[in-house]
């Protein structure tokens, strides 16, 4: 099969177009022969070897979708020709940038009928990551405000819904443009109100402003899905027994001391802090945390087949190339796109 990967760590010219073997499930594993697949950030940071753990050569790419060709002995969920979306981060034989990939029955849900391939393709890794921070960790509050850094992204597009869907808000987010705001305002049904453009702003300014948006009072929820000081003004904004979840680790130096009692941003106010690694049960190499992964698919799926959960379109790339995946990644490196990326994986024996 064709497969992009890498054999050693570094910039776009690391990724090479090869043949390699199609992979052979094991007893707990299907085999999806891939129809799409979506781009991620986590696709670029794997490849510049920020994944101390990923072992070389590898196929890059973490979501997808396709059919199932052939499955292991030992589940019976699946059969050859179910359309299914999945996981592929830190279990499977190999990454999705290529024709076929094996991975644990539990990384793997049906796929919704009323959405395509590409749509599919774009669920799981932004929409874990989203259904982690707002509803797992037990944030949201019904009618309850909440503040999310980051509103317009892939993560962010998901948190608004599920917000919504779970009778949280009013929504606060950021925008650092026109083009940023009209996106919230027209895409994502976010009030012109309750949008921060943050552009020129400092620390002090950008939380004195939320804080009077949301009528002179702290926020109880508060999302980061930017890092640095998107991070620090969550904690500026948070509320008294309020709750922080943030996707973005930082660099050490970080300057919000939690531990030190004298210091720490969260002790003062009794915050809960939650940190969302979407790969963790997976990267843990333990079978009984996997589960977890088939539960929440599950219950975005069901969202997405009750129309309660909707996906906007990804911008597709139509060829699968090594050109084209070169150039993905330096979309994703420059900032400039907006929603998701996907790609089709085409080949002459479909």
């Amino acid at each position: 099969m064709k497969a992009i990967l890498i054999h050693r760590f570094g910039n776009i010219d690391e990724l090479k177009l090869e043949e390699i073997p199609i992979p052979t499930p094991k007893k707990n594993e299907v085999r999806i022969r891939i129809k799409a697949v979506a781009f991620n950030h986590v696709d670029c940071k794997m490849r510049q070897g920020v994944f101390s753990g990923l072992k070389l050569p590898a196929v890059l790419g973490v979501e997808c979708s396709g059919i199932v060709d052939a499955v292991g002995m030992a589940f019976h969920d699946f059969s050859v020709g179910d359309e299914v979306l999945a996981l592929v981060f830190g279990q499977g034989t190999n990454g999705t940038y290529a024709e076929y990939t094996c991975v644990p029955a539990q990384f793997v849900v049906k796929k919704p009928k009323n959405i395509g391939f590409e749509e599919a393709a774009t669920v799981s890794l932004v929409g874990l990551t989203a259904f982690r921070a707002l509803i797992a960790s037990g944030a949201l509050q019904e009618g309850k405000p909440l503040f999310i850094a980051g509103g317009g992204g892939g993560v962010g597009s998901f948190a608004i819904q599920l917000a919504r869907i779970y009778r949280a808000g009013p929504i606060f987010s950021t925008a650092g443009n026109e083009e940023s705001e009209r996106h919230l305002i027209e895409n994502l049904q976010i009030s012109k109100k309750h949008i921060l453009r943050y552009s020129g702003l400092t620390l002090e300014q950008m939380a004195e402003r939320l804080i009077q948006m949301n009528g002179g009072n702290l926020f109880p929820a508060a999302f980061d899905f930017v890092g640095k000081e998107m991070k620090k003004l969550c904690f500026a904004i948070a509320d008294y027994q309020g709750h922080i979840a943030t996707l973005l680790p930082e660099e050490k130096g970080f300057p919000i001391e939690l531990w030190y009692r004298k210091e720490s941003a969260a002790f003062d106010k009794n915050l809960s802090v939650h940190f969302v690694f979407v790969g963790a049960e997976s990267f843990s190499n333990q079978e009984k945390n996997w589960q977890v992964y088939k539960q929440h698919l599950s219950h975005l799926t069901r969202l997405i087949e009750r129309n309660e959960l909707h996906l906007s379109r990804p911008e597709v790339v139509e060829r699968f190339s090594l050109e084209e995946v070169k150039k993905a990644h330096q979309k994703l490196e420059s900032g400039k796109v907006k929603g998701k990326l996907a790609m089709k994986i085409i080949d002459s024996k479909r």
